[in-house]
């Protein structure tokens, strides 16, 4: 009689760490923010972002809303000549 193989059960990788919007880096802001389909943002986009003045928290990651904000905020500036 054969030695039935034992077949390992199916190992799944450990679920990520859920992303804090308000806490994300700017690698992973830029991740977030390329999953809209809207365009390709890298990490180097962002941390350009950050010399323009967008806003980051004291450990230097940043908020999706507050980069939203500023971003809109910075728009109209431009739109208006300013």
């Amino acid at each position: 009689m054969m030695a039935r193989k034992h077949r390992k059960p199916n190992q799944q990788p450990e679920p990520a760490a859920p992303l804090n919007p308000d806490r994300l880096t700017p690698a992973e802001l830029a991740v977030v923010l390329t999953s809209t389909g809207l365009g390709v943002v890298t990490e180097s986009d962002m941390l350009g972002r950050i010399d323009q003045g967008a806003p980051t928290n004291a450990d230097g990651t940043m908020s999706l809303v507050a980069f939203t904000a500023w971003l809109v905020e910075a728009r109209e500036k431009a739109r208006r000549g300013r």
